[in-house]
């Protein structure tokens, strides 16, 4: 009787240390997809920012973050630019042709 319940107690006792653990792990893998993630887009937008960051050692996602941030709304600012541009070339060939 004492044997079973020295072996109830060991397993309620590592039950409680398996949940806090698994916890931690999955928080840990989750910050470490998103770190993974961050690190890809910097380098589909600067292959040389990623090197840069990535030979200096950077692993702190928040370092990441706003390089991507930083990269994105650059990137975006230039797509906008070129949008506007095709737009305005595309108006005024329509207007040239329009006159007689």
């Amino acid at each position: 009787m004492k044997l079973l319940k020295a072996l109830g107690i060991t397993t309620l006792i590592s039950g409680a240390a398996v949940i806090p653990t698994w916890i931690y792990n999955e928080v840990r893998w989750e910050n470490h997809m998103k770190l993974m993630w961050t690190q890809d887009m910097v380098r589909h937008y600067s292959p040389e920012k990623y090197h840069e960051l990535y030979s200096a050692g950077v692993q702190d996602l928040k370092v990441w973050q706003e390089a991507e941030y930083a990269l994105r709304d650059s990137v975006e600012e230039v797509r906008r630019k070129e949008s506007e541009a095709k737009k305005s070339y595309f108006l005024g060939g329509k207007a040239i042709k329009k006159t007689p």
